[in-house]
């Protein structure tokens, strides 16, 4: 009887063991098939998606704004700076005509800040808030994005496409732009994590976030600023790469696409567990 015992507890175990062993080798298969095809499809496909949705509220606004910053009104315009009724007619009808929110321009000559409402305010270096004007115009960059409050438009983050604009002789005659919500990109931003469990960030050429979703994962943000050496110049490069790290015992997958239009780098970073789970669910109740 005993050795009956001995055969049917051997039988068991190698049916116990078999039946674990094939559960994991069926786990560890099914697993690198989901992070193959994140690598190879989901992610980059999304990265398309995302681009061609935030398209029509980010890079349409930027063509528009250097539309009008070589716009040969503004410029004759600015060198006499005369006729306000002009300018508001202009702006507005600029406004009203592509559904933003404000266009500006600024007289370098004066530093008048004029709006679609008119003058609105005289920009002083020594205005905290008027720093960006400042800071832009000191600088070699043509162009710039830059999240800002306004006083005059709201107590919302706003986003400026900000251009400057030269005379045939290369001399600063102004800047130039237009104003958009946050709100609107950020409802996109919630719609991928919410929906496609993506995070999607904006990094400028310093590897710092400029845009990303509101009021949500501060924690995130947080590590990539304090770790973003160790993979910046792979996520910096003009040519679209897929960055894996390691998080808190996580393991996070991050697709980023170089934007011209922007100079921006477009990401979005999916964490693994999100997309394996249903793996993992089978594992266990097998």
């Amino acid at each position: 009887m005993k050795s009956k015992y001995k055969v049917v507890f051997l039988i068991t175990s190698l049916l116990i063991v078999l039946s674990i062993s094939i559960s994991f080798l069926n786990y560890a298969i099914s697993f690198s098939s989901v992070q193959k095809q994140l690598k190879s499809q989901v992610l980059p496909l999304s990265l398309d998606n995302i681009y061609s949705d935030i398209q029509k509220y980010i890079i349409k606004p930027h063509l528009l704004s250097s539309t009008m910053a070589n716009n040969s009104f503004l410029k004759d315009w600015l060198k006499e700076e005369q006729d306000i009724a002009k300018i508001k007619k202009y702006l507005l009808t600029t406004k009203k005509e592509y559904a933003l929110f404000n266009t500006f321009l600024v007289s370098a000559k004066t530093k008048n800040y004029y709006s679609q409402e008119g003058l609105l305010e005289v920009l002083k270096e020594e205005n905290p808030l008027n720093e960006w004007y400042f800071d832009f115009i000191k600088s070699d960059k043509k162009h710039e994005i830059n999240l800002d409050l306004n006083k005059f438009m709201s107590n919302n983050l706003i986003m400026f496409i900000n251009y400057k604009i030269f005379d045939e002789n290369s001399k600063l005659l102004g800047v130039t732009g237009v104003a958009l919500k946050t709100s609107y990109i950020n409802d996109i931003l919630k719609t991928f994590r919410t929906h496609n469990h993506f995070i999607v960030s904006f990094y400028n050429k310093n590897g710092e976030i400029v845009l990303s979703e509101r009021n949500i994962n501060y924690d995130y943000i947080s590590y990539e600023k304090d770790n973003m050496e160790s993979f910046k110049e792979k996520l910096l490069s003009k040519e679209s790469s897929i960055i894996e790290y390691e998080k808190e015992g996580d393991t996070y997958l991050l697709n980023s696409r170089y934007i011209p239009e922007l100079d921006l780098y477009l990401t979005v970073e999916a964490n693994l567990k999100d997309f394996t789970y249903k793996v993992t669910n089978v594992l266990y109740f097998n």
